[in-house]
């Protein structure tokens, strides 16, 4: 039974089923939680005046009531599901701003390894797989100390390599996604191939049509989603890369529902890495520039990827992926305590909406020089108060600002 009260009734042991605002404006990473703690406790009465709770699933208002313990959000399983996560803690190996150094010099270098395999792949030539797969290999190493530093490179986009750059931001987002599921180290590589090779089927397409701007015909889409097969027969054809990536590259373009291309899989029909990729393709995509449109805005992206997890994506699973980037993901500008400005640089893992956030202008407009990072989660002693407190999302456009820009040095 699905019952109204208000956040003051709100004890542990409930099952919250709807808040009374958007999930995502709260600390709460599901929409949907049995309350386990004080702590969730204080936070549900300090963001909401009512929710809706579960009687089913959870204690009711008139008393304790044995309940069973909420599952966690669904996750289809691999298998082999017995070798060890490539790291299980929360904490990052490596600060942000240390692996930064590292991560600019490695996304150089993925940058030229895709740029020559899609050139090969127009050409007709054989794909230069040994070198693609170290490329990969440096990526998961630089994930596995640091989750956010090439993440935070991922915003370095350009309209007119578009699928060099999305190719790039796909494997890197798929190896920071996994490294959240706590994958085993093998598969944050496959990941990482499977991203990085996802749309090489689109060397095969026409550039009449991979690069129309206008909206295309039935018969143009037609050929433009033959890609997914072009790359699926592509790399079939090569030996040693492993069917979890051609199955990957096969299934990118596959819904939840049913409703996506090429096969019309439905549901667990598609693999784990196919539900990744999906989720990972479909949020680089809309957040990037194309030649027909602009890209949204990192938030924004994000509030219509959860409406359609309804019926598009694993619900649970786009959960995770939202435990992977955060609330405010990479890349979002930010007001911070009403005056300075900045842009997200990591999420924070234990609580949404608190990111870690670099500073680039001041109360008074000037840039900051060097651009100091901050922690939101951070308290004041004195006060217990924020010390820096996000008070709304920005428009880079309307500001004159060029994130990308802040990403590409030190600093």
């Amino acid at each position: 039974m699905i019952k109204k009260i208000s956040s003051l009734e709100i004890k542990t042991g409930m099952f919250v089923a709807q808040l009374d605002r958007p999930w995502m404006e709260t600390p709460f990473m599901f929409h949907k939680f049995q309350v386990r703690s004080a702590q969730q406790v204080a936070q549900l009465k300090a963001h909401c005046r009512f929710v809706y709770i579960d009687t089913e699933k959870g204690e009711d208002t008139a008393g304790p009531r044995p309940a069973p313990a909420a599952a966690p959000a669904p996750v289809p399983r691999m298998a082999a599901r017995d070798r060890k996560p490539a790291r299980a803690g929360k904490a990052d190996p490596v600060p942000l701003q240390e692996e930064l150094h590292a991560a600019r010099e490695i996304h150089g270098q993925a940058k030229k390894v895709v740029d020559n395999i899609l050139e090969d792949v127009r050409l007709g030539k054989s794909i230069d797989t040994a070198t693609a797969k170290k490329s990969v290999e440096n990526i998961v190493d630089s994930v596995i100390r640091n989750r956010d530093a090439l993440v935070c490179l991922s915003q370095l986009k350009n309209r007119d390599e578009y699928t060099a750059f999305h190719s790039m931001n796909v494997c890197i987002l798929s190896v920071a996604f996994g490294r959240t599921l706590l994958l085993p180290r093998e598969d944050l590589h496959l990941l990482g191939i499977g991203g990085l090779l996802h749309d090489i089927g689109k060397m095969k397409i026409p550039l009449d049509i991979l690069n129309k701007p206008d909206k295309l015909t039935e018969a143009e889409f037609a050929e433009m989603r033959n890609h997914v097969r072009y790359g699926e027969e592509i790399l079939s054809r090569i030996s040693d890369i492993p069917d979890p990536v051609v199955q990957m590259v096969a299934q990118h373009h596959e819904r939840y529902n049913g409703k996506g291309y090429l096969k019309g899989l439905q549901g667990e029909q598609v693999s784990l890495f196919g539900q990744i990729s999906t989720i990972v393709d479909v949020y680089d995509a809309i957040t990037s520039d194309r030649v027909y449109r602009a890209g949204l805005l990192p938030n924004v992206a994000l509030k219509k990827m959860f409406e359609w997890s309804a019926s598009d994506f694993n619900r649970g699973l786009f959960e995770h992926f939202v435990k992977s980037i955060g609330i405010y993901p990479v890349g979002s500008l930010v007001e911070i305590n009403g005056s300075d400005i900045g842009i997200v640089v990591a999420a924070n893992r234990e609580n949404a909406i608190k990111p870690t956030v670099k500073l680039i202008k001041n109360r008074s407009g000037q840039l900051y020089r060097p651009t100091p990072v901050v922690d939101s989660a951070v308290l004041e002693p004195r006060t217990g108060r924020d010390r820096y407190r996000i008070s709304k999302i920005l428009d880079p456009l309307q500001e004159g600002i060029t994130i990308s820009a802040f990403f590409k040095e030190p600093g």
